[in-house]
This record gives structure tokens, sequence and C-alpha cells, in this order.
């Protein structure tokens, strides 16, 4: 193999990044996996990893019963050699990864004494470039694998949000679903075996984009598929009274023109154009952003006419343009209040990166997919009251999380920054980070050597300047409430100008607190003083951006 012409280099959490030739990949220090590929500016794994019942498996992944992810054994030992990285498994197997600048070599052979199975996963959004897609399909975790649809050995072209890769070799592609939605290449290997296969990383053209566009998942037999606005969705505005909307999708069947129309008025009283305006739709892929007032609800409508009669239609009903943010952090962040409390502006959504929502109920996509009660209802209605915009939340914290486990490259940090890309640069207005709980008897110069790490990976790895509030937090119980060492965690993140200041919420105590002042998680009247306090904090932070 020929030298390698590009770098490597450790991160700061320990692991192995390999860059140039147009990809990076970095190798877990955990578990010696390549754990993300980064083509183009976009992670062509799945960011959810493995699931094993309650185990969380990083891949790649060894298994040796059939289809049954229990007997899984994982975690392995890594060995860097001149242009490879060599991932060593105990009792089941060794991958050797040769990096070049145009390509990944991958090379497993099992040492397991018996058939065995060895998986990487990646994006559930691949679209396989001239050749049908395979379905994707959502299965709960500790389900048993049962074969689907998949592609045999060969090669492929694959995009999925700018970023593309040839596959060529002995892997067999397949829906993986005991993972949220990805795809995994998978061999099968007797014992003793060995097998390879190799990706080449690309940049897509203009064609295979489309081509993603075209071979996206949609409703069945439906003319017009519409991927953006998604009803019930916020964009984050650009000025006190602009944003843009993007209008994306496909149209299925026969035309010669395609239009759309919005209706509805924006909060500086003026009304978009109610006459249809052309919509360039080549290929039956659309694509476009268009300038709009901040406010809502608006409606979106589509129709796609042959010789002047119109051959399909479709319509979203309600999308906005106002104020989003991202949660993050530990219980406090997500859903653990001890009961529902439920918004009456109707103007507050919710998203997990796919759908959005009316937020009713429990916040979707946290990471512990928690169910209780959250601020989140509350301060949108605030901030709904006080601008007059629609509120986006994009909720992504873990209950019990301490700050080390928000290392880059680790499972939160990868499923935060997936929310933080697809909201897009600029498509949120801040993080609302809540934690500290978890570390309040920790090193503070560790903690806050973390803190600051995972701000500043979080905004080189979204490529732009995330604004970060960080609360100042440490309540345990009544007789722990206010711990000094990581509060000043958070006041230091504050006076160095690393974060921004979110409220000191060790300040709610008593009827606050749930269990009737004895938990740590908030009652009701707790979240909506929650709530108040971030609102206090984020309204004049939302103004002076205007200025």
């Amino acid at each position: 193999m020929s030298a390698v012409s590009f770098s490597a280099q450790r991160e700061p959490d320990g692991s192995l990044s390999y860059a140039g030739g147009g990809y990076r990949a970095v190798f877990s220090q955990k578990d010696a996996c390549l754990s993300h590929l980064w083509i183009g500016g976009a992670d062509v794994m799945d960011g959810h990893r493995f699931y094993s019942w309650c185990s969380q498996i990083h891949q790649p992944a060894f298994f040796s019963r059939e289809w049954d992810l229990r007997e899984t054994v994982y975690g392995g030992e890594m060995k860097r050699e001149e242009g490879r990285v060599v991932c060593t498994v105990p009792d089941m197997g060794v991958v050797t990864y040769e990096l070049a600048p145009e390509s990944i070599k991958i090379r497993v052979r099992n040492t397991f004494a018996g058939a065995n199975h060895f998986l990487m996963a990646f994006r559930g959004d691949l679209v396989s470039i001239g050749r049908p897609r395979i379905p994707g399909k959502i299965v709960s975790p500790g389900t048993v694998w049962q074969p689907g649809t998949s592609l045999t050995p060969g090669t492929y072209r694959w995009v999925a949000g700018g970023a593309g890769f040839e596959s060529r070799g002995a892997a067999v592609w397949e829906q993986a679903p005991y993972t949220f939605s990805s795809i995994s290449a998978h061999l099968v290997l007797e014992e003793g075996e060995e097998k390879e296969f190799e990706l080449i990383p690309f940049i897509p053209s203009e064609e295979e984009a489309a081509e993603e566009f075209k071979n996206s998942p949609a409703p069945e037999n439906a003319p017009i598929e519409i991927l953006s606005p998604r009803d019930m969705q916020v964009f984050q505005r650009s000025g006190r009274y602009t944003g843009a909307v993007l209008v994306s999708g496909s149209i299925n069947v026969v035309f010669d023109k395609a239009y759309y129309r919005i209706t509805g008025k924006g909060i500086n009283g003026k009304k978009y154009p109610e006459k249809w305006q052309p919509l360039s739709a080549g290929g039956g892929v659309f694509n476009v952003s268009v300038p709009g007032y901040a406010g809502g609800w608006y409606k979106l409508e589509i129709k796609a006419e042959k010789r002047g009669a119109v051959a399909a239609e479709a319509s979203v009903e309600h999308f906005g343009i106002g104020e989003v943010f991202v949660g993050a952090g530990q219980s406090n962040s997500t859903n653990w209040g001890q009961e529902l409390i439920e918004q009456d502006s109707g103007m507050v959504s919710m998203t997990d990166g796919t759908r959005w929502q009316k937020l009713e109920g429990a916040v979707i996509g946290c990471h512990d997919r928690s169910g209780g009660g959250s601020y989140y209802a509350a301060l949108g209605d605030i901030l709904y009251k006080e601008f007059g915009v629609p509120v986006g939340i994009a909720s992504t914290g873990h209950g019990g999380s301490v700050i080390e486990h928000w290392g880059r490259g680790g499972e939160l940090y990868s499923h935060m920054l997936e929310r933080m890309r697809q909201l897009g640069p600029g498509g949120f207005r801040a993080v609302l980070w809540h934690q500290g709980e978890s570390n309040a008897s920790s090193d503070p110069e560790k903690a806050f050597d973390a803190m600051a790490e995972l701000i500043e990976w979080s905004r080189k790895d979204a490529g732009w300047h995330i604004p970060w509030f960080v609360a100042k937090v440490s309540y345990n119980n009544a007789e722990a409430a206010k711990i000094e060492p990581i509060r000043s965690v958070h006041q230091r993140l504050w006076d160095e100008g690393i974060a921004l200041e979110g409220p000191d919420t060790d300040e709610l105590t008593g009827d606050m607190r749930d269990y009737g002042g004895e938990g740590i998680h908030f009652s009701p009247k707790g979240l909506r003083a929650h709530a108040a306090m971030w609102a206090d904090k984020l309204a004049p932070f939302i103004k002076k951006s205007f200025r």
C-alpha cells in the first residue's frame, strides 16, 4: 500500500483521528472502533450505535448467535501502525483498517470458534445511487434481528446529507432493525475466515444529490412529497421580522409546471403574496429557500400542472419562523418533572430531528426517552407572549449524565450534534444547558476542562459559533442545595466568556421540588419557575441580537 499522505492525531477525548484526502476517520479510544467517518463535513456513520436490550454497543460489533444481539461481545484493543489501525476484540476477531487518501480498506478476520458476524452501522438516510434503496424501518431496542431487505456483495454508490462513498467488496448491505433506522455493512464469517470491503469517499454531484431527494422515503404513492417544511416546523428567524423557509421535496407524477403559495401574515403586518409562485422542480425535485416573515402559523401549498390542469397538490397547514432552542444536560433538561405541564399558546413545537409536532406531553427527542414533565412548554408560552413568534424545542439530554458522558465521540455528544446538524448553521438561537447535579463531587478543574472542550468542539463540528447558555446548578437535596465546587465551574464559564449566563436554579427549593420538596426534580410550580428563569436570561439576548 502507498504511504499515507495525510495526518494522524489524538483528539482531546483520547480518540485517534486520521484526516485528509476528503475524509476524516475517528477511532474511539474506549473500544477501538471506527466511531465517525466525516466526508465533506457530514458524518456518514450511525450516530445512535447498536443497542442490546439495555446495553449500548459502539460499532463495529461482533456477535456469534444467529440474529440475537444478547450474546454480543464487544470492546477491543487498538494498535496504530503505519497507515493502519488494528482493532482486536478478544476471542472474537480482528479488524484492520488500511487508510489511504483515496479510500479505507476494511479487512475482518474471525478468531471465534464458530460462525461469527461483523457489523458496521451507517446513517439510515443513505441512498444507493442507481439501485433500489433499502427501505427504512424503526424497531425497538432489544428486538431479535429478523433478516429483511438486503443488497448482496458488490459495488454501490451511496449519498446522504451532502456526503458520498462507494462501497466495494464482501459486505452485504441491509437494514439493521435492532438500531433506530440505520443501514449496516454485514459480514458473515466462518471459523478462521477473513473477508474485506472498501469505502471510497466522494462529494456527490448535483445529479447524485437530486437522486438522494428522489429516493428518500416517501408515503406510499404520494403524488407530491413535501420534505420541508414539516407540519408544525419552526425555522429560526434571522432578524426581528425576517427569516427564510426551506421548501423541498419531490413531485412523483407527470407534470409540466409546478407552483407554490404561502399564506399568512407576519408580526410586521406584512402578508405573503396570495398568487401562486413558479416552483423549479427539475427531475421532479424541488429545493428552494424562500425569504419570509417572522411569525406563524403559515400554510404552504404546492401544485403540479399538466397542460393547465392540476395533476397533483399537497399542503402543510402549520409552520412558522421564530425562535428555536436545543436543550441538553441531565434530567432537569429532559422529562423528569413531577407532572406534565401543557402550553396555553398553541405556538410551541418540538422535534426529534425528523418529526415536528405540537408540544404536548413529554418532549420528544431526548436521549433518555423520559416521559415526565419539562419546563419547555411554559418557556415557549413566555417567549411567544414576549415576541409573538412560534417557538421550537429540540431537547437532547439524558437524566443522570455527568459532564464526562458528553465527551466528543461519545453517544450523548453524537446525539446532540446530530440535532444541531439537522437544524443547520444558524438554525437555532442557542443551546440551553442544565447539568451539574451529577458532578457535585467532581474535581472543578477537570469538570471545567470537560465543559470547555464540549462547547468548543460542538462549535467546530457544527460549523458555526453556537451560543451556549449554561445554568448554575448543583442541587441534590435540601441539605445539599448549593455545592460550590461545581457552581464555580459554571461561574468560570460565564466569566471567561465561554458560555452565556443561564439561570441559577439552585434557588428553586422547597415546594419547587417534587416529592413535597424532598426530590431533585421540579414540581409543576417549579417547572414554571424554571421556565421563567430561563426566559429572563433569553429575552434580553434575543432583543440584543436585533440591534
